[in-house]
Formats: structure tokens, sequence, C-alpha cells
């Protein structure tokens, strides 16, 4: 079998309203959801974290933050399609599989050597993976 990467066969507005789906559903996930937990493992009080937040969600992070999301959309769509999956279940069922395989491995190294706590990789993990299956299932919907 011979993996053809085609990038004709993306369809771009998938692309951008499932990355757009992505970052907000991980806005509604750690900004909205689960807040006080990821302070709780980070553990910062209530102004260190609106101190944070005021420095991390300039313009240019919020920018660079979507443009990742689109990137992880872009190279999913290049894949369903490069293998030739043709239902939402599909491209679900491959979402899931790379997350596991190259971010919740990935990301327990964090655990592992630098003393991230196992609680908050969860909710980091479980909030990537929900995002991420919205981004699919969006891209699913307009794309196939």
């Amino acid at each position: 079998m011979v993996i053809q990467f085609d990038l004709s066969s993306v369809n771009l507005l998938g692309v951008l309203l499932g990355s757009f789906a992505d970052f907000c559903f991980c806005y509604i996930w750690f900004d909205i959801l689960f807040p006080k937990q990821i302070l709780k493992y980070c553990g910062w009080t209530e102004e260190e974290a609106k101190k944070n937040s005021a420095k991390f969600h300039t313009g240019r992070n919020l920018l660079t933050a979507y443009t990742t999301k689109f990137i992880t959309a872009f190279v999913l769509a290049l894949v369903v399609h490069s293998l030739e999956i043709t239902t939402t279940f599909g491209v679900l069922k491959l979402c899931a599989i790379l997350w596991f395989g190259f971010m919740a491995t990935v990301s327990m190294n964090e655990v592992l050597w630098h003393g991230e706590k196992f609680e908050y990789y969860l909710v980091n993990q479980i909030g990537f993976l929900v995002c991420s299956l919205g981004m699919a299932f969006i891209y699913s919907l307009i794309a196939l």
C-alpha cells in the first residue's frame, strides 16, 4: 500500500472550522469547566492565575494557539484522505489512536521526569482528547 499525501484533497473550510471548534472546546474545558482543578494541580493561587492569565492571554499567544490547532486539523485531514477514510466514525477512531500514540504517551514524560501531578496529566489529556475528537467530528461533517 502506497500512501500519498495529496494536499488538494484537504477541505480547507473543514480544517478552519474543525480547528476553531478545537480552540473553542479547549477554552471551555480548561477555562470554564476545570480551572479550579488546574489551579490546584499547578499549585497556583487565584491571584497568580489572574496574573498569569493576563500575561498568557495575549493576542500573539492566542494566535499561536489557534495556529497549532490549525496545523493539527490540517495534518489529521491529510492523513484521513491519504488513508481514504470515508466515515465520521473512522475519523474519530483515527483521531483517538493518534492522540493515544502521540499525545497521551509522550505527555506522560512530564509526570515521570518533570514532577507533573498525575491528576493534572489526566485533566489535560482527557481535555485534549475531547477537544481533538470535537475537531475531528466537525471536520468529518464538512469534508466527508
